[in-house]
């Protein structure tokens, strides 16, 4: 029973999207609750750090705000440019030469 306790816990932490390994004994516990036949391990089960919250909660990240960065280099933005730039007469010079000038007939 306890193989099958742990391999159930495993399940359930990978469900919360966690690894496998990082099961932890509020998985255990729902583990052996569902195995056992006890109908509250249907409940969802909260761990104990985290505050209860519902639809209308606010979120709980208190992060900072940080301004937007440019990038240092404008040379990529350069580069891309004239890529483009060259890939444009590449094409022009492609097309150019299936259709043959009056020069050339």
């Amino acid at each position: 029973m306890p193989a099958m306790v742990d391999q159930r816990a495993r399940e359930l932490s990978l469900i919360a999207g966690r690894r496998p390994n990082g099961r932890g004994a509020s998985d255990l516990r729902a583990a052996k609750r569902e195995l056992l036949g006890d109908e509250s391990a249907d409940n969802a089960v909260d761990e104990p750090d985290i505050p209860p919250s519902g639809m209308g909660a606010p979120p709980t990240s208190h992060g900072r705000r940080v301004e937007p960065q440019l990038p240092k280099d404008d040379r990529y933005e350069e580069e891309m440019a004239q890529e483009g730039v060259d890939d444009a007469q590449h094409d022009q010079m492609l097309e150019a030469s299936k259709h043959p000038t009056k020069n050339e007939e």
